[in-house]
């Protein structure tokens, strides 16, 4: 049996991307884009990709190759010692969370002191699949560097993590049980949850 995109297109029922007005003053609307290809023509004007319409749907072509995943540059996995027993701390000192924060999750020392290349490929892939994004210092010196996964806030959670939490993510619960998710799911060494304490404002 054989795919096309043509029969997805069709098993999906989007309909055909199409030019819905343009006018005088140099301005164009595009209609029908799903989220993500919205995100792609963005992407487009800001110079990431090529884009055109294949099959009446968003085609895009990298401008650049990307950057190694934290998988793939092999030289760049952590140098945490090897596993050795231990347990979970869920807090050094009590912090009051207000009802409607909404902070940023950081992780770091994936795989703890349980560290495999093996180990750390599953970690990496769990983690980029609830949405985090793996930042990295240059190298230092000695050659070692800083690893943290940053998740900027539960609203930017993906897969199985945005499913399991479902509750209003304004809700501090929400963060309760995003917290208690990632510990029973991934291996880290240290969990902090980063809330705002300044920020730029509007007269």
């Amino acid at each position: 049996m054989s795919w096309s995109f043509e029969d997805d297109r069709k098993e999906n029922k989007l309909p055909e991307i199409k030019i819905a007005s343009s006018n005088s003053k140099g301005e164009i609307s595009l209609g029908n884009l799903t989220e993500e290809e919205q995100n792609n023509i963005k992407g487009m004007v800001y110079n990431h990709f090529y884009v055109t319409v294949t099959n009446g749907r968003l085609e895009v072509v990298r401008r650049r190759e990307e950057v190694p995943g934290p998988i793939e540059d092999a030289d760049m996995l952590p140098f945490w010692r090897r596993a050795s027993s231990g347990n979970q701390q869920l807090q050094l000192l009590p912090v009051e969370m207000e009802k409607y924060a909404m902070p940023s999750i950081i992780i770091q020392h994936l795989c703890g002191y349980h560290y495999s290349p093996e180990g750390y490929a599953i970690q990496a892939e769990k983690l980029e699949s609830y949405g985090f994004f793996c930042l990295r210092s240059r190298r230092m010196g000695n050659s070692t560097f800083l690893e943290l996964w940053y998740l900027p806030s539960l609203w930017h959670a993906e897969g199985s993590l945005k499913e399991y939490l479902k509750l209003k993510t304004d809700d501090k619960k929400s963060v309760e049980k995003a917290v208690w998710f990632l510990c029973e799911n991934v291996s880290f060494g240290t969990l902090d949850l980063s809330s705002q304490r300044a920020a730029m404002s509007l007269e």
